[in-house]
């Protein structure tokens, strides 16, 4: 995982997985980063509201 704050307050992220290992887990995980981008995204319109 890496990310990159920008001048203007923005945050950027990129992230790998792999689930080779274990394939049940690769829904899990994407609803889980799903969940946290749109509590992000609501948190940051009520900030602009």
């Amino acid at each position: 995982m890496h990310w990159h704050l920008e001048a203007g307050g923005s945050t950027y992220m990129g992230m790998a997985f792999d689930f080779s290992f274990n394939p049940s887990h690769r829904r899990f995980v994407v609803q889980q980063i799903t969940r946290a981008v749109a509590i992000q995204q609501r948190e940051q319109f009520r900030a602009t509201a």
